[in-house]
C-alpha cells in the first residue's frame, strides 16, 4: 500500500513539472490576478478569450484553427489550480445573472475574475436575478432595486424573492397579501392595478375563463361557494400529513351526509387546516384525492357526501332513504326530514322534495305509511334477545344481528321498542339507560379492557368522543395502540385515580423550566417516579396519561411532544414552532441537527420532514451547504463571504 502511495505521489509531481514546463513558468501563484501578470505561454489566447472574443476571432489573430484555440484554452484551464481570489467570488458569478458592470460596481473586484470564471464554466444553467443577491446583502436601497427590477419586468414578492412580472406570480402576490375572499372579476381589477403600478403594459389582460383555469391549478388557492376563492397556505404535500385526522371524520355510519356535518365535527382540525367553511373542506378533500379516504366515496356539488357502503348511485341512495323511512313508519314526513337534517345535515328543502318524488308510494297525507309487520315467530324474539343485549348499539349493528336470524326482518321503531330499546339518532339504547353516557359506561367500564376496534365499530363520532372523555377522566386508560384498561381493572391492581394525578403533577413540576419535552426526554433528564416503577408499562401508557392533563398541550409526531403552557406564548404550537425553537439563532448542519433532535427527544423526525416544514418558516435550508439558517441574509453572508 505504501509503495502504491509513493508511486502516485511521484506521478503527480512529474505531471506538475510537465505542466509548468508547458506554460513556461517556474510556479503558479495562489491568486489569478498574480498569475495573469506572468508571461506564460499562450497568455494572449487566454486573455482574448476572457475578453469575449470567439474561437474563430482568436484563431485568425494567432494564425491557427478555432479547434486548436479551443484545445489550448482547455489545456490552460485544466492545468491551473484553485485560485483564492476566484473562489471568493465564484459562487456569485455562477449563481446569479450578473453583468460585468454590476460585478465591478457592487462586488468591487477585478473584471478579470468575472471573465475567467465565466470562461472556465461551460454549464448553461438558469441563474437567479442578481437583484436577489443585492436584496439579501443590503447592498442597495430597496427602492433602487425595485426600479431596476421593473425595468426587467420583475418584482420582489411577499417571500422577498425576485420573480417574473407574469400572471401567475401576480396572482400569488395579490392573494397572499390580501387574505380575503375574491371573485374572478375582483381579482381582474386588482391585477390590472398591480401591472399599472409597475408600468408594465406588455401583459395583456386574460379572459375570466382563462383566469379561472389558472386558479383551478394553483395549489395555494382554495375555492368556496359562489365562485369565491382565497389564498391557502397548505399545499397537497403538507395536507397529506393530516390524512389520518381527516379520515377520522368519516368514522360514521354508512349514509349520505351534508358536508357541513363533517365541517362541524372537529372545529380544532378545521382551524388547524385553515378551513373556513364546508365548501372549502370539500375542496381540500378533492385536492388531496378521495382515494386516500377509505370510507369516503364521493362528494356531489360540494354538498352531499357518500360514506361507507352508500355509493353515489340510484340503488345505494334508494336503500339509504328507504332504510330511514322504515324507522319512521306511521310518522309525519316532516319528522323524517328533521331527522335527516339533525343527524346527517341534509338540506330540509332538498330532502323533502326528493322523498316526496322518489317515495311517493310510501307517503299518504304527508305521513309515512309502510305497514311494516313485526315478526310473528316467538322463537325469533328469544334468539333476538340473546344477541341484542348490550346497553347500546348503532343502528347497523342491530340490523346485521337480526338479519342473521331472519334476513327479511325490518328494524322498525315498533321492533326496536319490542326488543326493549329506544332510538336516539344513529344509536339504539336499552330502555334502562336514560342517555348515551349511562349506556357507554355500562358497556365499557364494567370490563377490564376495551379494544379500540370495538369503539371504531360504532362508526360514530359520539362513541369516539365518549371514549375520549372517559380517557380524560381516567375511567379509561390507554395502555397500548389497541387497548384501553378500565379504571376498574387498574384499581384491582392497587391503584386509584389520585395516583395518576400525582404522577402528572410530578411530570409538570419536573418539566416546569422546559418549553417542550417528551417522555424520553424526561427519562434522559433523570426523571424518576415510584408510580412508573410500580406500573412498568410501555411509553405510550405514560404519554397518554400526561396527554390528559389540562396544563399540557401536545404536538403529535411519532411520539407525543408536550408543551409547557406556562413557558409558551403561542396558543397552538405546531411542529414547525418546535423545530424553530430547537434550531435557535445560529446556522446548523442539517444532519447534525436532526441527529441531536431525535436523540434528545426520542423522536424519529426525518430530514425530508424538517426541510418540508422549513418551507413554512423564516428559516432557510441550503442544500449546497447542507445547513439551516435563521434567515436568507445569514445564509448569503456565509455562502458568499461578503
Amino acid at each position: 500500500m505504501e509503495v502504491k502511495k509513493t508511486y502516485y505521489k511521484k506521478k503527480n509531481i512529474n505531471k506538475k513539472k510537465r505542466d509548468l514546463k508547458w506554460l513556461n513558468v517556474e510556479s503558479i501563484p495562489s491568486n489569478l490576478m498574480d498569475f495573469l501578470e506572468l508571461n506564460f505561454k499562450h497568455k494572449y489566447i487566454l486573455l482574448n478569450r476572457m475578453s469575449g472574443m470567439t474561437l474563430q476571432e482568436v484563431g485568425e489573430i494567432e494564425g491557427i484553427t478555432r479547434e486548436r484555440v479551443r484545445q489550448i484554452e482547455s489545456k490552460i484551464i485544466s492545468i491551473l489550480p484553485t485560485f483564492n481570489d476566484v473562489e471568493k467570488v465564484k459562487r456569485i458569478v455562477l449563481d446569479y445573472d450578473i453583468t460585468e458592470k454590476e460585478f465591478t460596481e457592487y462586488i468591487r473586484q477585478p473584471i478579470s475574475l468575472f471573465r475567467f470564471i465565466r470562461l472556465a464554466d461551460k454549464s448553461k444553467v438558469d441563474r437567479k436575478p442578481f437583484e436577489q443577491y443585492l436584496l439579501y446583502m443590503n447592498k442597495v436601497a430597496p427602492q433602487t432595486i425595485t426600479k431596476k427590477l421593473g425595468e426587467r419586468n420583475k418584482f420582489i414578492n411577499h417571500n422577498n424573492d425576485v420573480v417574473s412580472l407574469d400572471v401567475n406570480s401576480v396572482i400569488d402576490e395579490i392573494l397572499f397579501c390580501n387574505r380575503k375572499e375574491y371573485t374572478v372579476d375582483k381579482l381582474q381589477q386588482d391585477m390590472e392595478r398591480f401591472f399599472s403600478k409597475y408600468d408594465y403594459s406588455a401583459e395583456k389582460k386574460i379572459s375570466n375563463r382563462a383566469l379561472s383555469g389558472r386558479l383551478s391549478k394553483r395549489e395555494n388557492v382554495i375555492h368556496s361557494v359562489k365562485g369565491k376563492f382565497r389564498y391557502y397556505k397548505y399545499d397537497v404535500e403538507e395536507l397529506m400529513e393530516y390524512v389520518t385526522n381527516l379520515n377520522d371524520l368519516f368514522n360514521v355510519s354508512d349514509g349520505i351526509y351534508g358536508i357541513r356535518y363533517f365541517f362541524e365535527l372537529d372545529p380544532d382540525l378545521m382551524r388547524l387546516l385553515d378551513i373556513k367553511n364546508e365548501a372549502e373542506l370539500a375542496n381540500v378533500l378533492k385536492k388531496i384525492g378521495y382515494k386516500y379516504f377509505g370510507r369516503l366515496n364521493d362528494i356531489v356539488r360540494q354538498s352531499q357526501v357518500y360514506i361507507g357502503n352508500i355509493q353515489n348511485d340510484k340503488k345505494s341512495k334508494d336503500k339509504f332513504y328507504k332504510d330511514i323511512l322504515l324507522q319512521f313508519d306511521g310518522e309525519p314526513l316532516k319528522v323524517v326530514v328533521n331527522y335527516l337534517y339533525n343527524n346527517f345535515y341534509l338540506h330540509k328543502g332538498s330532502t323533502l322534495a326528493y322523498l316526496s318524488k322518489k317515495f311517493a308510494s310510501f307517503i299518504y297525507e304527508k305521513n309515512i305509511v309502510l305497514n311494516v309487520p313485526l315478526p310473528q315467530n316467538a322463537d325469533f324474539y328469544i334468539k333476538a334477545m340473546k344477541v341484542v343485549c348490550e346497553p347500546i348499539y348503532n343502528f347497523e349493528q342491530v340490523k346485521k344481528k337480526l338479519n342473521k336470524i331472519n334476513q327479511n326482518v325490518i328494524l322498525s321503531p315498533q321492533l326496536i321498542d319490542r326488543l326493549g330499546y329506544y332510538d336516539r339518532g344513529n344509536t339504539i339504547i336499552k330502555k334502562k339507560y336514560s342517555n348515551q353516557d349511562e349506556a357507554f359506561r355500562a358497556l365499557w367500564l364494567v370490563n377490564d379492557y376495551i379494544f379500540t376496534d370495538s369503539i371504531k365499530d360504532f362508526h360514530s363520532r359520539s362513541a369516539d368522543f365518549k371514549a375520549y372523555q372517559f380517557e380524560l377522566s381516567h375511567d379509561l386508560i390507554r395502555i397500548d395502540y389497541n387497548r384501553y384498561m378500565t379504571i376498574k381493572k387498574f384499581e384491582k391492581s392497587g391503584f386509584v385515580k389520585n395516583d395518576i394525578l400525582a404522577f402528572i403533577d410530578e411530570v409538570v413540576s419536573f418539566s416546569k423550566s422546559d418549553m417542550f419535552y417528551t417522555w424520553q426526554y424526561l427519562l434522559n433528564q433523570g426523571f424518576t417516579s415510584g408510580f412508573v416503577e410500580e406500573t412498568c408499562f410501555d411509553s405510550l401508557f405514560y404519554e397518554r396519561l400526561i396527554f390528559t392533563s389540562p396544563l399540557v398541550r401536545t404536538i403529535q409526531a411519532n411520539s407525543y411532544i408536550f408543551i409547557n403552557t406556562d413557558n409558551c406564548d403561542v396558543e397552538n404550537p405546531t411542529l414547525i414552532k418546535f423545530i424553530e425553537y430547537e434550531l435557535g439563532t445560529n446556522p446548523k448542519d442539517i444532519d447534525d441537527f436532526i441527529d441531536e433532535l431525535n436523540l434528545k427527544y426520542g423522536l424519529v423526525i426525518t430530514k425530508s420532514k424538517v426541510i418540508e416544514k422549513l418551507k413554512q418558516s423564516s428559516y432557510v435550508y441550503s442544500s449546497e451547504m447542507r445547513k439551516v439558517y435563521p434567515n436568507k441574509q445569514m445564509m448569503y453572508q456565509e455562502i458568499y463571504k461578503i
